[in-house]
């Protein structure tokens, strides 16, 4: 009965210890709750305002890019699929790292992306995300340069 107690505490509250729960988050829910707003339910995003995520090779830039994006935001002057955007995306610290990993795969598997040319990585995992978080005081604000350092590195191979 105490034990009950602890998890309908746990979920009243919104959250559980992590590892309490076996359930994978829904990484197309998250998108759909979180992202599409700005990119759309279909990834293309809001011309000039928003940058699409289908076709988005950026999503492949490292294992790590796009967990970088949704923890710490991006701001600054990017070309997508030759398209300008001066915009900003705040940070979605708030997902929780398996979150991140769902949405991240899941963005990554839609709209065809799976199918953009890519060197090969393992897949992002919460370890990972847990790692960037961590190191919040130092990576924050540098999202945009890891952005330029990856899409030079890319360009040369």
């Amino acid at each position: 009965m105490r034990l009950a107690g602890l998890v309908l505490g746990g979920i009243l509250a919104g959250s559980l210890a992590p590892g309490a729960s076996a359930q994978t988050p829904d990484g197309a829910a998250i998108f759909r709750d979180q992202c599409a707003v700005c990119h759309q339910p279909a990834g293309q995003g809001l011309r000039g305002q928003f940058p699409p995520l289908a076709g988005n090779a950026d999503i492949f830039l490292s294992r790590d890019f796009p967990a970088r994006v949704v923890l710490f935001g991006l701001s600054g002057r990017i070309v997508v699929r030759g398209e300008t955007i001066d915009s900003a995306m705040p940070p979605l610290d708030f997902l929780s790292d398996r979150e991140i990993v769902a949405v991240v795969a899941f963005v990554r598997q839609s709209w065809g992306n799976a199918g953009l040319p890519h060197k090969a990585m393992k897949p992002l995992d919460a370890a990972t995300v847990a790692a960037l978080r961590a190191k919040k005081q130092t990576l924050a604000g540098t999202v945009f340069r890891e952005r330029e350092r990856l899409k030079g590195m890319a360009a040369k191979h």
